[in-house]
């Protein structure tokens, strides 16, 4: 019964070799090979995997250290890696990261899940053009519920936001969302809103 894996391929645990310079240094298979071609083998072989136990399931591909902020790394290297990557694997990409917003008269950049702000960042339409234009998938990855300005809250009540974000992500392309991830998984009218709006 399996539906789908998330594969964090990049970021937050050790995944492969070139999660860091040095350690891919130490590894006599990868040091000489494009972190682009290696990166695109774990995620193929992931799909290898995961098709042999259901060939409908879905491997939804998340490059969390590659696309958090355009202080951050450029989507340069996921695209990379998506050229290596089987035409079946789904990109998940964050929606708000990246995107600059006004705070009491000064601009702040996006670093984590924002309901105060819509989206997309530039980031995630970089990201979801060439999705497109390589004719695969993007999932929007969003923090439906609640927001990080806020989070110890079950969710924030402004179902209008949860539309123009579901809105927004349609516009670009998007196929799918992820609605949640560690904060505001509680049923709620924010949760309700969002998936009647696709």
């Amino acid at each position: 019964d399996l539906a789908g894996v998330i594969n964090i391929f990049c970021g937050e645990r050790a995944t492969n070799c070139w999660l860091e310079e040095e350690w891919v240094q130490d590894c006599p298979r990868c040091r000489d090979r494009p972190m682009g071609e290696v990166l695109a083998e774990v995620l193929n072989t992931f799909a290898e995997g995961i098709h042999a136990a259901k060939p409908t399931a879905e491997l939804m591909a998340w490059a969390y250290m590659m696309a958090t902020s355009t202080e951050s790394l450029p989507i340069a290297p996921m695209l990379e890696v998506m050229k290596g990557c089987r035409s079946d694997v789904i990109w998940l990409g964050n929606f708000e990261h990246g995107a600059q917003k006004t705070l009491c008269g000064r601009d702040v950049e996006i670093h984590e899940y924002s309901l105060s702000c819509l989206g997309p960042s530039g980031n995630f339409r970089d990201l979801a053009k060439a999705v497109r234009e390589s004719g695969r998938q993007i999932y929007a990855k969003l923090q439906m519920g609640s927001s990080f300005e806020m989070s110890s809250i079950p969710y924030l009540p402004v179902p209008g936001i949860a539309y123009d974000k579901i809105a927004l992500a349609s516009q670009e392309g998007t196929t799918g969302t992820m609605l949640s991830w560690i904060i505001g998984g509680t049923p709620s009218p924010m949760l309700q809103t969002a998936g009647e709006s696709v």
